[in-house]
């Protein structure tokens, strides 16, 4: 089960990768998909999505 501290942990990073969502979205409109810009930007949503999903493995193993 979540605790507080972690449930608003998840809700920071859930609420940073729908900003960098938008913000790569938004990129790629603008300078295309292979700009560096928005690679960039794609890299740090990867990241945000990476640990978004170690918080959930963790929570998993802290369940057991």
């Amino acid at each position: 089960m979540f605790t507080n501290q972690t449930k608003l942990d998840r809700e920071t990073i859930i609420l940073s990768i729908v900003n960098k969502r938008t913000e790569m979205l938004k990129l790629a409109e603008t300078n295309g998909l292979c700009c560096d810009d928005t690679i960039r930007c794609s890299q740090e949503l990867d990241s945000l999505l990476n640990n978004l999903s170690k918080l959930y493995a963790e929570n998993l193993e802290q369940d057991k």
